[in-house]
C-alpha cells in the first residue's frame, strides 16, 4: 500500500476497498472517494491514520456506533467499519452534493432552506429517539446533496445515552452525561459551553444557531475573538429582526438560554417549520403563491351588491313607471357614487318603451 503522511494515492487499498481520488482532510481523518471491489460500488471511505491517540480512535469508532444506530434518510449511511492495513476505517454513503455551508453562499431561497432544515430536524428526531445527541451540529456537517435532500455527517463527537423519553412516558428519564467541550464552540448550546451536563435539547439550540444563519445570513454569536464568541453564546440574544418575522418565535424558542424553555423535541420544530412555510403572509403571499381564493370573495361581493340593487331598482319600478329621462338621470345620479352601469341596466330594464309623443 502506498501511504505517504497518512494520505492515500489513487490506487491504494485498505481491505476490499481501492482508491480512487481524495476529498477532504479535518481532525477526524481523510475522505476518499473509493470502490468497494466486492459490492462494485462507489462509497466515502473515511481513515483514521495509525498512530492515533486512544481518544480519536474511541470517537472514530463512536462516529460508527452512532450513525448505523439511527437510520434515516436524512442520517449519512454506514456500510462498513473496522481496521484494515493498519487504519481505522469507515465505509459510508458518497452524497454527491455540497456542505450547506458552501450552498448557504450560492442559494437564497428562503423556502428551500426551511425544508433542507426540516429534513435536518427530522434526521435529529430519529437520532434523538435512539438515544443519541449529536453535539456538534454546524454547516460543514450538513450535507445538500443534488436531489435537495439534507443529511447529517460526522457524528464522532455523538454521545451515546439511554433513549429520549416520548410524550405520556410519565416515568422516563433522561440520562445526560458530564463531558468535555466537545464540539465548535460558535455553534455549541450554553451547558455544553458551561460543561454542564446535556441531552438532546443542546442539539436544538445548535439546530436554532444553524437556522438564524441561514436566515439571517450572518452567525448570531460568532465575533473575532474566541472569548466573545462563547460569551454571546451564554449570555447574548441575538436580534431577531435580522431574519423574517414568520420564523422569529421558532428561531427564539430554539436559542432559549434554559433548555426547559427551549423546544422539547426536534420533531416539533420539523412541523413548525412546514407549518409555517405555508402560512399565508400579510402581503397575500401563501408559501410564495397568490392566494387564489381572495379574488374570488372579491367577485361574490360585488355580484351580491349588484343583485341587491336590482332588487331595489324593482322594487322601486313596481311602484311607479320610470320614463327614458328618469332612467337617465338615475344613472347620472347613480354614476356619481361609482355604480353607473348597473343602475342604467335597471332603469332601461324597468321602463317602457319611449312613445312618438314625447
Amino acid at each position: 500500500m502506498d501511504a505517504v503522511q497518512g494520505v492515500l494515492h489513487q490506487g491504494s487499498r485498505v481491505g476490499r476497498y481501492m482508491v480512487e481520488s481524495f476529498l477532504g482532510a479535518g481532525g477526524m481523518g481523510e475522505v476518499y472517494v473509493a470502490r468497494d471491489t466486492l459490492l462494485g460500488r462507489q462509497i466515502a471511505l473515511k481513515v483514521l491514520p495509525s498512530g492515533c491517540g486512544a481518544d480519536r480512535i474511541e470517537r472514530f469508532v463512536r462516529e460508527a456506533q452512532t450513525s448505523s444506530a439511527s437510520n434515516h434518510p436524512s442520517i449519512v449511511s454506514i456500510y462498513d467499519s473496522g481496521v484494515a492495513d493498519g487504519m481505522q476505517f469507515l465505509a459510508m454513503e458518497l452524497i454527491d452534493g455540497e456542505p450547506l455551508s458552501s450552498w448557504m453562499e450560492s442559494h437564497t431561497d428562503v423556502a428551500a432552506g426551511i425544508e433542507l432544515m426540516a429534513q435536518v430536524a427530522d434526521g435529529l428526531a430519529r437520532a434523538h429517539d435512539a438515544g443519541i445527541v449529536h453535539r456538534d451540529l454546524k454547516p460543514s456537517n450538513i450535507m445538500v446533496g443534488r436531489d435537495g435532500r439534507a443529511k447529517l455527517v460526522d457524528f464522532g463527537a455523538a454521545k451515546l445515552t439511554e433513549r429520549m423519553p416520548h410524550a405520556g412516558d410519565d416515568d422516563a428519564e433522561v440520562v445526560t452525561a458530564r463531558i468535555s467541550a466537545v464540539g465548535t464552540p460558535a455553534y455549541m448550546s450554553p451547558e455544553q459551553v458551561d460543561r454542564r451536563p446535556v441531552d438532546h435539547r443542546s442539539d436544538v439550540f445548535s439546530f436554532g444557531t444553524v437556522l438564524y444563519e441561514l436566515l439571517a445570513r450572518r452567525h448570531p454569536f460568532a465575533v473575532s475573538s474566541f472569548v466573545d464568541t462563547i460569551h454571546n453564546v451564554v449570555h447574548h440574544a441575538p436580534a431577531l429582526n435580522a431574519i423574517p418575522r414568520r420564523w422569529r418565535r421558532i428561531v427564539a424558542r430554539c436559542l432559549a438560554k434554559d433548555p426547559d424553555e427551549r423546544y422539547q423535541s426536534m420533531r416539533e420544530i420539523a412541523n413548525d417549520l412546514r407549518d409555517f412555510s405555508v402560512e399565508p403572509s400579510p402581503s397575500g403571499v401563501l408559501g410564495g403563491k397568490v392566494r387564489t381564493w381572495l379574488p374570488a370573495i372579491v367577485m361574490a361581493a360585488l355580484l351580491f351588491v349588484q343583485l341587491a340593487i336590482i332588487v331595489v331598482a324593482r322594487g322601486a319600478t313596481a311602484a311607479r313607471p320610470l320614463s327614458l329621462t328618469h332612467a337617465t338621470t338615475s344613472a347620472t345620479a347613480t354614476a356619481r357614487g361609482g355604480s353607473a352601469f348597473i343602475s342604467t341596466q335597471c332603469a332601461s330594464a324597468a321602463a317602457p318603451k319611449p312613445t312618438n309623443h314625447a
